[in-house]
């Protein structure tokens, strides 16, 4: 049972570890650097223009969704008016 115990302790730590390099290397201000270091290990061209292209893809794909969300906010508060005044 003590085994056991140790096990699943080991396991919890190592999970807690795991998610907090990850955290680090997410959220980190040396993101680019990591980022960087990984497309030039890779043997990737020009990982600077990379990184901002990418970057590019994420920004256009968030103001996209941010678009389609408030248009539907929109569309929903005009039916809920509409419906309203029946």
């Amino acid at each position: 049972m003590k085994f056991y115990f140790l096990v699943i302790l080991a396991t919890a730590f190592l999970l807690q570890t795991a998610g907090f390099l990850l955290a680090l290397l997410l959220f980190s201000k040396e993101r680019k650097v990591l980022l960087r270091m990984l497309l030039e290990s890779r043997g990737i061209p020009d990982p600077d223009k990379q990184i901002k292209n990418r970057e590019g893809k994420l920004r256009r794909i968030l103001e996209d969704w941010r678009a389609k969300r408030t248009a539907r906010e929109i569309e929903k508060s005009a039916e809920e008016r509409s419906g309203s005044g029946r």
